[in-house]
C-alpha cells in the first residue's frame, strides 16, 4: 500500500530546517517494505539518507529513470518515489538559500506551490 501522498509532500514542503527534513524523508521511506523497493532500479534503491545532497542525488536518480521509461513500465513504487523526492530536493534547494541569506521576496517557494 502507498503512504498517503498529500502527508508526505505537505511534511517535506513545511519542513523549516535540515533536521525537519531529513526527518520526514527517513520516515517516508520507513513506510515502504524491502519488496517495495527492491521493484526499483537498483542505482535508485534508497538507504537512510544523512544529508541534503543525498536527497537530492536520490530525487535526481529517480527522476532520471521515471523519465527515460514509458509509464507503463513504470513499477509504481518509482513514480511514488520521483514525486516526493523531488519535492524533497525542491525544499532542500529552499532551505540552502535561505540558510545562505538569500530570501525568496515575491517569489513563492517551489515547494509549496507544488499540488498535493
Amino acid at each position: 500500500m502507498t503512504p498517503n501522498k498529500a502527508d508526505w509532500l505537505g511534511s517535506v514542503r513545511f519542513a523549516g530546517s535540515e533536521a525537519q527534513l531529513l526527518g520526514a524523508v527517513n520516515a517516508f521511506l520507513a513506510t515502504w517494505s524491502r519488496e517495495q523497493l527492491a521493484a526499483l532500479p537498483k542505482d535508485c534503491r534508497p538507504t537512510r539518507l544523512d544529508g541534503l545532497e543525498a536527497v537530492s542525488d536520490l530525487a535526481f536518480a529517480l527522476v532520471r529513470h521515471e523519465c527515460s521509461l514509458e509509464p507503463i513500465d513504470h513499477p509504481a513504487i518509482l513514480q511514488a518515489m520521483a514525486q516526493f523526492f523531488a519535492a524533497a530536493s525542491t525544499r532542500a534547494a529552499e532551505l540552502r538559500a535561505l540558510s545562505r541569506g538569500f530570501h525568496l521576496r515575491g517569489i513563492p517557494p517551489i515547494a509549496l506551490s507544488l499540488k498535493g
